[in-house]
């Protein structure tokens, strides 16, 4: 994935300006920076989520507007919101199971359930499947969240501060899942509010300051701290606050 001189406006006001990064295979890339930087704009860029009005989005070598694989890209908000209100735990990471394909469009073996449990199982949650999802804690929806993710099997996992509201023990779990999938070719572009969790497996460290770059390099031994970004919704939800009807065709 990369990204090369982009520009977002909102609201007629610039929120990103000249902004270049990549995340290369099997790479671990944290973007930080405080409220308001620009980093939650710069990940709903990726996804297509909020329109660009410059620069050049890629995605696997191919330019963002001509990207069809979006199974290959997991994709974790920062808050969610089910709007089915009798979904199950189980229902919600399903979804991410279904998602996935085969890059020649195939649906590759394993059944939908199999894998959700799977999932379930990595952030420690598979004997809350048939709990209602909204009956859960703010800590397990995100790791929730993450296991539908998981689930699609993909290459590139976005994630938007994966780690809120997650109780220690449960960050050290999801923080060696994550680093085995980095290890095994995934690439991972992450917003993290604290860095602590997943230091050991960040490969690179992009600091965003009034929407431009200002750090690339190695992890800043004080990261910047920041508080959650409310930016205006471009487009209408899918299933998930912040997820396109797309992420689960």
């Amino acid at each position: 994935m990369s990204v090369a001189g982009l520009g977002v406006r909102l609201g007629g006001l610039p929120v990103l300006r000249q902004v270049d990064i990549e995340v290369p295979v099997g790479q671990m890339v944290a973007l930080l920076g405080a409220n308001g930087s620009g980093k939650t704009t710069l990940i709903r860029a990726v996804l297509g989520l909020t329109p660009h009005q410059s620069g050049r989005i890629e995605l696997f070598g191919r330019p963002q507007a001509e990207f069809k694989g979006w199974a290959a890209v997991g994709y974790v908000p920062q808050r969610a919101t089910i709007s089915l209100h009798s979904t199950t735990l189980g229902e919600v990471v399903r979804c991410g199971a279904l998602a996935r394909r085969r890059r020649d469009g195939a649906r590759p073996a394993g059944r939908p359930k199999e894998l959700a449990a799977a999932a379930l199982a990595k952030v420690g949650l598979a004997d809350q499947a048939k709990e209602l999802f909204l009956h859960l804690s703010g800590g397990q929806q995100q790791r929730a969240l993450l296991a539908r993710a998981l689930a699609q099997e993909p290459d590139l996992l976005v994630l938007d501060e994966p780690l809120a509201g997650v109780d220690l023990f449960h960050q050290e779990a999801i923080a060696t899942h994550l680093d085995q999938f980095r290890r095994q070719g995934g690439s991972i572009l992450v917003v993290l509010h604290e860095t602590e969790a997943l230091a050991g497996s960040i490969d690179r460290a992009v600091v965003l300051s009034e929407g431009r770059v200002a750090q690339d390099g190695p992890l800043p031994p004080d990261p910047p701290s920041h508080r959650h970004e409310h930016e205006p919704s471009t487009r209408p939800a899918g299933l998930v606050t912040g997820m396109e009807p797309r992420w689960i065709s």
